[in-house]
């Protein structure tokens, strides 16, 4: 499949239906998929990649074979994308697969659906600790990706094509680019979780380390500063969160979450320092950034004496010896930029081992894999280092493998066919990989380079060309210079720059910065340091064994994991998808024909068609090209030919009209067609096809009239049928309107006659009603009136005693008052006519009697108001005295009630007593009655036991006499059958005899009756009436039938045969029913 990168998402094209359609089509409805399929097969079937994740499913679900798809591409093409389409799409398929098998259980799906989140959701991980922006791509992988996907091969023989559920994933990653770590190029940036973790929440930064609040990318130097604020439209805050909940799944979270990123934070802070010579000694190097070194040494939690030794130094081994060597700024920033290098490719590695730990299934039985392989393509830049050299060999490798699936199987499947072969040397390989890995290759040179003590770039290059001469796919460029040397590849000539192949294939650096970094507060440094150095001893002394001398440089570790990748991958069926770049400026729309063209090249793909054009890209069986094309033949074949005959002269016959020479060739077990014929013969075939296909559409076509006169005609009789019931449905519904009328009048009638007994029966229920009540009525009217007059007497008496009391009350008020109205009088005489002392004595008397006829008024105000208030106190005393009979009376109830619930107790409990003693003895009893019966079962079983055995012995002596019974009495009535058999057939000659005799008898007497009837017709007049019976009682006579005493004895004696057989049978079915009783009744 080749994939073009459209950069820009297309929904139509990655919908669920989409996926549903391949899903269908090519996995849980197809009954057989083949590889190598001719293009007719697969009409309605656009290339694409759920096909070839499809195909993988249903390979390994029905053939049980690992499956292995290699998805390569420059930067940019979309690889990582196309990775994670086909992830999605094997994870439908497992989901639908489950979804439909029945036996699968609610918590296995849930299982399964926690492990497919965690293997979908580990790319936002790879992608931050992995990807950067690059000048091709802005989510550019820089790292190789080799998935395993595991799944369980479930049980269901119902299906032909057996479900299989993903349990795991194993990932295994080469090539990390680590020297991106500490420097890139312009435009371009780092690995994107350093972008994540600088744009995080300052309280987050804080947390991880005091010296990260406040900083930006400007505040680190590998990090730098960029213009780049979104990747493919998401900011670095927006992933930054995305990372963190994603590694939160796999239980990197809290503390784990915080080492992580303080490691980051010393990755970050190693690229700040600075080196220079020292002032104190001139042949020393020195940190020059103090202030640098405090917030490393802070961060990493080692002293500042061991970070400057580890940088500026280097211990050196020399026959036993260790010598420490001093170097300059250059060599110690290149050491520092080491030690940055491998913490990273720690932190990488620890990362990949913590996602495999959540994601890989521990089983081994039943389990499959579908591996997904994710690696760079073909590189050639202006500047190609170690890097791209190895890179290139394992695309050289995949290559090869390539070339093995497609073309060494078409070659051996010519051979064995007995076709001729094509030249396959276009398309090999081998030279090329002989020249990189093979003996005196440029693997071994450059391994023997980096052993030998002085060992150089120039010496290696020199060596190379002058070993490989005379190679072809060594480039011969007299202009090159001392570090340049050139590879003829698959994909085209590059050119590349040995100047740090030494270094990068020595893959190692100081003790002293491993002996440093194992002393770190940081455990996962401190840890990674540590096995690294035990690697280190155990290189050294291997070495020193002479084993294992050139097995520990860079390019053999990548050359045996490319080995051992190979060699599972051989092991599988391989699929390959291709990602195209179309353009540089990643434009959507937009296609770079040149560029592609490259790309295409790159790839092998356009040799691989030209090769396959100049063989036979198409083929089929006898028996399908028969099937198929024998309706291309005019004539009648011969019978009594083979099939390969049959197809010789049919394809003989139609291709003779083709322009181009030998259009196809004919195996021992299939058909080749060269380019062309097979799409000549389809075309052919459909306008045969065509031509038929208009006879049948002219029978369909008069079908279908036919279909539409019949419909029609039925129509029209059914429209007939309803023009004549017309009158006869008016006449019928006009006939069932008056009955209806009629009806409803007589109910009318019926109803009216209800109405009226109803409406009587309801006036003389008033009548009645209104009677029975009067005379309560009156004698209510009667008490009522009876009630008034006794309630106005008493009121009356009740205001007349008020009214005479409040009369003498007033009368005497009145008297007062007229007396000291008097009083007043004479006062106010003599106050004319008295002294001045008399007249102001009695003016104080007279202010007196002022005063106490107001306090009197007072008084008496005040005791008509206690009046009224004491009538309401009354009235309330009367209510309370009202209450308190009632509470009294409820008080006596209850002392009653409570009387008699206390009596109730009392019975209650001695209720209780008397049950609890029966229920003690009871108890008791229950437990005796348990023993006994327990005893008595004892003695039932052995009761039971013995009478088994008697009745078994019986029913045996009982059978026997039964069987000695039955054989008597089958011989007895064998006999009597005999004997039976023998009278009947005596009693037949004689009954034959009798009828014989009886018959002359009757002539005889026939023949005298009517001698005698002709006597007595001529008597009949002179014979009395008692004597006319005569004849009758003769003829009574003779037909009274003549009974024979021999037969009558031998029916008597049948007779009592079969009662003594009868009576036999009896008596056995009482006794085999009365033992099968005592059977039952013992049981």
């Amino acid at each position: 499949i080749v994939a073009m990168n459209p950069f820009r998402w297309i929904n139509d094209l990655y919908s669920e239906e989409t996926q549903m359609i391949y899903a269908q089509n090519l996995v849980f409805s197809a009954n057989k998929v083949t590889d190598g399929r001719s293009f007719f097969d697969r009409v309605g079937y656009d290339p694409h990649v759920y096909e070839t994740s499809s195909l993988a499913y249903r390979g390994l679900a029905v053939d049980k074979r690992d499956q292995t798809i290699l998805v390569s591409g420059e930067s940019g093409a979309g690889k990582t994308e196309t990775v994670k389409i086909v992830l999605s799409h094997l994870a439908m398929l497992q989901e639908r697969s489950l979804q439909e098998d029945i036996g699968t259980t609610r918590d296995t799906k849930r299982a399964m659906s926690t492990i497919v989140t965690r293997v979908l959701e580990s790319n936002p991980i790879f992608e931050a600790f992995g990807n950067a922006k690059t000048s091709h791509n802005d989510n550019s992988s820089r790292f190789g990706k080799f998935t395993r996907l595991q799944f369980r091969w479930e049980k269901s023989p119902d299906k032909a094509v057996p479900p299989c559920a993903l349990v795991g994933s194993n990932c295994d990653t080469y090539l990390l680019e680590k020297s991106r770590v500490v420097g890139h190029r312009a435009h371009e940036r780092t690995f994107h979780i350093f972008y994540q973790l600088l744009a995080a929440t300052e309280e987050f930064k804080s947390t991880v380390w005091d010296g990260l609040t406040e900083t930006s990318n400007e505040s680190f130097k590998y990090v730098g500063h960029t213009d780049i604020v979104t990747i493919e439209g998401v900011t670095d805050a927006q992933s930054w969160r995305q990372t963190v909940e994603v590694l939160s799944l796999f239980g990197i979270a809290k503390d784990r979450l915080i080492t992580l990123m303080r490691t980051l934070c010393v990755v970050l802070q190693l690229g700040n320092l600075t080196f220079g010579p020292d002032p104190a000694d001139k042949e020393r190097t020195t940190i020059t950034s103090i202030n640098e070194l405090s917030k490393l040494v802070d961060i990493m939690g080692v002293s500042t004496d061991c970070i400057t030794a580890a940088l500026t130094e280097r211990t050196i081994t020399a026959r036993g010896e260790n010598h420490r060597v001093f170097l300059n700024a250059a060599s110690s920033k290149d050491n520092c930029d080491a030690l940055t290098k491998e913490i990273y490719s720690q932190v990488f590695k620890w990362i990949v081992r913590v996602i495999n730990e959540e994601t890989r299934c521990n089983e081994r039985e039943n389990i499959g894999t579908i591996s997904l392989f994710d690696l760079f393509g073909f590189e050639s830049f202006e500047v190609n280092t170690f890097e791209q050299f190895c890179i290139n060999y394992a695309n050289e490798k995949l290559q090869q493998k390539y070339v093995d699936d497609r073309f060494r199987a078409v070659c051996d499947e010519y051979e064995a066919d007995g076709i001729e072969l094509f030249n396959f040397s276009s398309v090999d390989n081998s030279g090329i990989l002989n020249l990189i890995e093979g003996r005196m290759g440029i693997f071994l040179i450059l391994n023997e380079e980096c052993v030998r003590p002085n060992g150089n770039y120039s010496s290696f290059v020199y060596k190379v060309k002058h070993i490989h001469s005379t190679s072809p796919y060594l480039v011969k460029d007299e202009l090159h210079r001392k570090n340049e040397f050139g590879v003829n590849h698959y994909a085209g000539p590059v050119e590349y720059d040995a100047t740090k192949f030494i270094e990068s294939n020595n893959d190692k650096f100081s003790k002293d910065l491993l002996e440093c970094a194992s002393k770190s507060t940081n455990s996962l440094i401190a840890k990674a340091s540590r096995k690294l150095v035990h690697e280190q001893l155990y290189q050294a002394k291997s070495n020193s064994q002479g084993r294992g001398l050139l097995s520990h440089t860079a390019c053999s570790k990548f050359r045996n994991q490319l080995k051992f990748l190979m060699a599972d991958i051989e092991e599988t069926k391989t699929r390959y998808i291709r990602c195209i770049k179309p353009n540089n400026e990643m434009i959507a729309g937009v296609t770079d024909h040149a560029k592609t063209m490259v790309q295409l090249t790159s790839a092998g793909l356009l040799t691989a068609i030209n090769i396959s054009r100049e063989t036979f890209p198409s083929r089929m069986k006898y028996e399908a090209v028969l099937s198929r094309f024998q309706c291309l033949s005019h004539t009648k074949t011969e019978t009594g030919l083979s099939e390969h005959e049959r197809v010789t002269s049919l394809l003989s016959t139609v291709l003779q009209d083709v322009d181009f020479a030998d259009p196809v060739s004919f195996g021992k077990t299939r058909v080749y067609f060269r380019p062309g014929s097979l799409e000549y013969l389809e075309s052919k075939r459909m306008d045969i096809y065509a031509a038929k296909v208009a006879v049948l559409q002219r029978w369909a076509r008069k079908f279908i009239a036919h279909l539409k006169f019949n419909a029609l005609k039925r129509a029209s009789i059914c429209i007939q049928a309803r023009s004549l019931s017309i009158k006869p449905r008016r006449k019928y519904l006009k006939q069932m309107t008056a009955v209806l009328a009629i009806v409803r009048w007589t109910r009318m009638v019926l109803a009216k006659a209800e109405l009226v007994g109803l409406r009587k029966n309801k006036a003389s229920t008033v009548i009645q009603n209104c009677w029975r009540s009067y005379k309560p009525k009156s004698s209510l009217i009667k008490f009522r009136n009876a009630a008034k007059i006794a309630q106005r007497a008493v009121r009356a008496y009740q205001s007349r005693s008020n009214f005479a009391d409040s009369f003498v009350k007033c009368v005497d008020e009145a008297r007062k008052n007229k007396q000291i109205k008097i009083l007043q009088l004479e006062i106010a005489k003599a106050t004319e006519t008295g002294e001045d002392g008399q007249c102001a004595l009695l003016e104080r008397c007279d202010q007196m009697i002022r005063y106490l006829s107001g306090e009197v008024y007072d008084l008496r105000q005040k005791n008509s108001d206690f009046r009224i208030v004491l009538a309401e106190e009354k009235k309330i005393s009367s209510g309370f005295k009202r209450a308190k009979l009632y509470s009294e009376a409820t008080c006596a109830t209850a002392k009653i009630n409570s009387s008699q619930l206390a009596k109730v107790n009392r019975e209650l409990n001695c209720d209780i007593e008397q049950s609890k003693g029966r229920e003690m003895l009871l108890n008791r009893r229950i437990r005796e009655l348990q023993e006994s019966q327990n005893d008595l079962a004892h003695k039932h079983e052995k009761k039971y036991k013995k009478m088994k055995q008697r009745l078994s012995e019986k029913i045996k002596v009982l059978e026997i006499a039964l069987d000695m019974t039955k054989k008597s009495s089958r011989a007895q009535v064998a006999l009597s059958k005999i004997s039976l058999s023998e009278a009947h057939n005596a009693h037949q000659t004689e009954v034959s005899s009798l009828r014989r005799e009886m018959n002359a008898l009757k002539k005889s007497y026939e023949i005298d009756i009517s001698l005698m009837l002709e006597k007595i017709g001529n008597t009949e007049a002179s014979v009395p009436k008692k004597d006319r019976s005569l004849a009758g009682t003769t003829a009574e006579i003779d037909c009274e039938p003549c009974q024979n005493p021999r037969q009558k004895t031998i029916e008597s004696d049948v007779m009592k045969l079969k009662e003594e057989i009868k009576m036999l049978k009896l008596l056995h079915q009482d006794e085999v029913s009365a033992l099968k009783k005592e059977l039952d009744k013992y049981q």
